[in-house]
């Protein structure tokens, strides 16, 4: 069964200790993932289940009135029912643009992963360019942008 939660900041907290890494929150240190997983918490992100295990959250950051930057982490049984969870994701997605009156939301995609990339293009962004050396370990990253 699937299921959707209001994330809180002990669920990303929790998928980084499996060993889930996002772009640039492994550098800050604990005291920083915290901050930035409060953060999040306060933005009205959210959490999916399946089963009854954590499987992923995701949110829009706003970074100004009416754009916002979407992120998002799988844990690797979120990444093994890719269906049920882009569904999901998505459904909530456009459920946040709405709530935040965002008129573009972006995102970023590392080019050696192509699956993220993928998947980021499923939602609706589209690739507006490269962003080399972006990635905190300089590689190099694909901005997406989806204008609504």
């Amino acid at each position: 069964m699937t299921e959707v939660k209001p994330f809180i900041a002990e669920h990303m907290m929790a998928l980084l200790e499996e060993g889930i890494m996002e772009c640039g929150i492994a550098s800050g240190g604990t005291d920083a993932l915290w901050a930035l997983a409060f953060e999040r918490e306060r933005e009205g992100s959210y959490s999916g289940y399946i089963d009854d295990e954590l499987v992923g959250c995701a949110g829009v950051s706003l970074l100004w009135e009416g754009v916002g930057e979407f992120w998002l982490m799988l844990s690797e049984k979120g990444k093994k029912n890719p269906t049920t969870t882009f569904k999901t994701i998505k459904r909530n997605l456009d459920e946040i643009v709405k709530e935040k009156g965002l008129w573009r939301a972006q995102t970023t995609g590392r080019i050696d992963y192509p699956e993220a990339c993928r998947m980021i293009e499923m939602f609706g962004f589209k690739n507006d360019c490269t962003l080399e050396k972006y990635g905190p370990d300089k590689s190099d990253y694909y901005l997406y942008s989806m204008v609504i």
